[in-house]
């Protein structure tokens, strides 16, 4: 029996969607403009992502993960995708690229792949001829 397919949490596009309109539709919280305020406006308590983000996993049936876990997940994301790890180190902010290889070499099949087809492909050898007897 297949195993039935996981629920997701919503993508970032949706999120930095949604995050955009509440900066647009919001005129009450300017001129300050704050994104992350609760129901009532208030700025968003440092410690509410550290316990919310569990509750929000359990809600949602979700495996319990730590909230810096989501990095490494959009990280290797964005890498089986095929983007550049120079953009990736730029998106997480990584001062150097050598800690974004470091960190996310391992995940990097698909240029490995890809290094591996070009070399086979490019170091063809001849058809081999049969050997002649005397």
């Amino acid at each position: 029996m297949a195993s039935p397919r996981p629920t997701c949490l919503p993508t970032f596009r949706f999120a930095v969607n949604t995050v955009e309109q509440r900066i647009d539709s919001v005129d009450c919280f300017a001129p300050m403009r704050y994104v992350f305020v609760d129901a009532m406006g208030n700025l968003i308590q440092p410690d509410s992502v550290t316990t919310g983000f569990p509750q929000l996993l359990k809600e949602n049936g979700l495996r319990r993960i730590r909230f810096h876990d989501l990095r490494h997940s959009c990280a290797s994301l964005l890498l089986k995708e095929g983007v550049p790890m120079k953009q990736i180190q730029e998106w997480l902010g990584h001062s150097d690229i050598s800690t974004t290889a470091n960190i996310y070499a391992h995940l990097d099949s698909q240029s490995k792949n890809l290094s591996a087809r070009t070399m086979a492909n490019t170091l063809t050898l001849p058809e081999a001829q049969p050997i002649k007897k005397w």
